[in-house]
């Protein structure tokens, strides 16, 4: 997240309350020209805004980071030390006994921090596979609990300054999808909707996403998988 775009929000939304306060007042004392004046003022800004939101997101471009590759998130909108990376890809067509709807990727995540002092996670994290056509498929969280040993997989766990864990998703894509590529987001819903209003933000509206490209045959082998 660009720091400057929340704080032009930020901006925004105070200048709007406190000319809010300011035309109730004037209306209160019969100054209805003031009232109108700071009303107008209001309106050319939301729509400058909103224009500057719109111009921004229609000309930002989809990003692939290739594996191993991290993408930063913001916590608190105020640092972009947590990450997240694709380090291995398998597609297969059953694992144990479960057999895919169509094929199978299993992909290990490595979640980080270059924090130096504290702890941070990943708050209410979403995975899933976008394809070529904008599909999603999300994650299939009962055979992740198979290759867990009915342990969850549990992608907020806190990483401690300088360290990083790995967690394996599991998503079942159907066959004949073009193009497959992981989405991680995260943030509540609250997050989001105010995210949507950032201009420069990922989850801006219209804004462009930023994708780990999938490797097929990088990583934990078929053998491996149905021992775990």
């Amino acid at each position: 997240m660009e720091i400057p775009g929340v704080l032009l929000l930020a901006v925004t939304i105070l200048g709007l309350l406190a000319g809010a306060v300011v035309c109730v007042v004037s209306l209160v004392r019969g100054w209805a020209g003031v009232a109108r004046s700071i009303a107008m003022v209001s309106i050319a800004w939301i729509a400058a805004y909103a224009s500057l939101l719109i111009v921004t997101s229609l000309a930002s471009r989809e990003r692939t980071l290739a594996l191993g590759e991290t993408k930063r998130f913001c916590g608190f909108y105020l640092d972009c030390h947590i990450g997240v990376a694709v380090e291995h890809v398998d597609t297969m067509s059953s694992i144990g006994d479960v057999r895919a709807g169509g094929t199978f990727y299993v992909v290990t995540l490595r979640v980080s921090s270059d924090a130096k002092r504290v702890p941070l996670h990943l708050e209410s994290p979403s995975v899933a596979i976008i394809d070529g056509e904008g599909f999603r498929y999300d994650r299939s969280l009962d055979v992740e609990r198979k290759l867990a040993r009915d342990e969850p997989v549990d992608l907020e766990r806190l990483v401690e300054a300088g360290h990083s864990f790995t967690r394996v998703v599991v998503i079942d894509v159907p066959h004949g999808v073009r193009s497959p590529r992981l989405r991680v987001t995260m943030g509540g819903s609250l997050d989001r909707a105010l995210e949507l209003a950032v201009i420069g933000d990922e989850d801006a509206f219209l804004h462009a996403p930023t994708l780990h490209a999938l490797v097929p045959g990088s990583g934990i082998s078929s053998a491996s998988v149905e021992a775990r």
